[in-house]
C-alpha cells in the first residue's frame, strides 16, 4: 500500500529520492549536498543489502534489499518506490545501476525516474571491452588495447603494448571500482612490492600470469596501455543526449582507486574528450568518465579508461565548486530546468573518515 505524503501534495519543493548502497563511505557527503541546498526540501529514503549500514543512521526512511543482480531485487525496489510515493531512484553501485537501468520503464509506471542512462547503453560503457569498441567504432580516440580469449593471446597483447619496456595494464572487463586492476611492471622485485606498498597494484607479468592459471577458465580481460600521465575522474551531465556539464578533478592522492586527494580544475582537453565520449554514447543524465594523459608531457589528448554510467563517488565536492551536479541531475530527471554551463570554481579537497554512531538497542 502507498504512504501518502500530505506535505508532497502540498510542496512542489518536496522530493522523494532513494539512494542505493548507503553503507559505503562515501554516503555522508553526497547526503549533504542535497541536505544543504535551501531551496528543495529532500526526503531520504535509504536501502541497503546490511541491516545495520551505516548510512541507515543519515536518512529518513531505510530498508533492506537483496544484491542488485539478484532475482528479487526489481520487485523489492518497485515495493518501496511505492510505499515511499518516490521522485527518482539514485544507484551507487555498479550492479544496481545495471539492474535499475534494464528495468527504468517498471519504476517509471510505478512513478519512479533512475538517475542513469538507459539500460543498453548502461551495459556497453559498463564492459571496459565494449566501451573501447564501441568508441574505437565512433572515431573517438582510445588507448592502444587488445580483448584476449587466451593465455596465448594474452601474451601477444601484453608483448605488443610494449611490455616489459613499458608498463602495461590489465583488468577484468565487468567488475567494480579498482578491483582485479593490475600494473604489469619490472621496475621493481616482487618482494619489494608485498613489503612495503601499502595498495599493492603492481606487479611482474609473470606472477600475475602464475596467478590467473590456477583458475578453472581464462578470465575475461582488457590489456591496454598504461596511461601514466594526469589523471582525471570528470564528471558530466547530460541532458538531451548532449553533454552539458564536464567537470574534472585531477587525481593527486592515490595513484589508482578512489579519489582521496583531488583538484578540481579547468583542463578544457580533459572536459572536451569527455564530451566528445558522452555525446558518442548519447547518455542522459549523470555520468563519470576516467581519463589519463599517456605520460607526464601532457601532450596530445587524455583518453578514456573507464566510464561509469552513474553518479560518482566524490560528486559531492562539485556543490563546494558552485556546481551541484547531482542536484541538477535530479531535477534535470524530474523535467526541471537546469542552468546550463554555468563555470564552477578550481578547488583542492582531502576526502577523510567521519564517525557515525550507533546506540545499542
Amino acid at each position: 500500500m502507498k504512504r501518502r505524503n500530505l506535505k508532497k501534495d502540498e510542496d512542489e519543493k518536496l522530493i522523494n529520492v532513494v539512494f542505493t548502497s548507503v553503507g559505503g563511505e562515501i554516503i555522508p557527503g553526497i547526503i549533504d549536498s542535497l541536505r544543504s541546498e535551501s531551496s528543495y526540501d529532500f526526503h531520504i529514503i535509504g536501502v541497503d543489502m546490511k541491516e545495520n549500514a551505516v548510512g541507515r543512521q543519515l536518512v529518513d526512511e531505510f530498508y533492506t534489499v537483496p544484491g542488485g543482480l539478484d532475482d528479487d531485487y526489481i520487485p523489492r525496489m518497485l515495493e518501496i518506490v511505492n510505499t515511499e510515493d518516490v521522485d527518482i531512484v539514485i544507484p551507487l553501485s555498479d550492479q544496481e545501476t545495471l539492474s535499475l537501468s534494464q528495468h527504468k520503464q517498471d519504476l517509471l509506471s510505478n512513478g519512479s525516474k533512475v538517475l542513469t542512462p538507459d539500460g543498453q547503453k548502461v551495459k556497453v560503457a559498463s564492459d571496459k571491452g565494449s566501451m573501447l569498441e564501441f568508441l574505437d567504432r565512433k572515431g573517438v580516440e582510445v588507448p592502444e588495447y587488445y580483448i584476449p580469449e587466451s593465455f596465448s593471446e594474452l601474451d601477444k597483447a601484453v608483448s605488443e603494448l610494449g611490455y616489459p619496456e613499458k608498463d602495461v595494464v590489465i583488468k577484468p572487463r565487468r567488475q567494480r571500482a579498482a578491483r582485479g586492476f593490475w600494473i604489469l611492471s619490472d621496475e621493481r622485485e616482487p618482494r619489494d612490492l608485498v613489503l612495503n606498498e601499502k595498495c599493492l597494484q603492481m606487479f611482474p607479468y609473470k606472477h600475475i600470469r602464475k596467478m590467473l592459471k590456477n583458475g578453472d577458465e581464462f578470465p575475461e580481460l582488457v590489456a591496454m596501455q598504461y596511461l601514466k600521465g594526469d589523471d582525471f575522474n570528470v564528471d558530466c551531465l547530460s541532458i538531451d543526449g548532449e553533454s552539458v556539464y564536464e567537470i574534472p578533478i585531477k587525481r593527486i592522492e592515490p595513484s589508482a582507486g578512489p579519489v582521496q586527494v583531488g583538484e578540481i580544475t579547468h583542463d578544457t582537453r580533459a572536459q572536451k574528450m569527455a564530451k566528445e565520449i558522452c555525446d558518442a554514447f548519447e547518455f542522459e543524465l549523470n555520468t563519470n568518465v576516467e581519463i589519463a594523459y599517456r605520460d607526464s608531457t601532457s601532450k596530445g589528448k587524455p583518453l578514456v579508461y573507464e566510464i561509469n554510467p552513474r553518479i560518482s563517488g566524490p560528486i559531492a565536492v562539485h556543490r563546494q565548486a558552485g556546481v551541484n551536479l547531482l542536484l541538477y541531475g535530479i531535477l534535470s530527471a524530474l523535467g526541471k530546468e537546469i542552468p546550463k554551463n554555468k563555470d564552477f570554481k578550481e578547488i583542492r579537497f582531502h576526502r577523510c573518515w567521519q564517525e557515525i554512531y550507533f546506540e545499542e538497542e
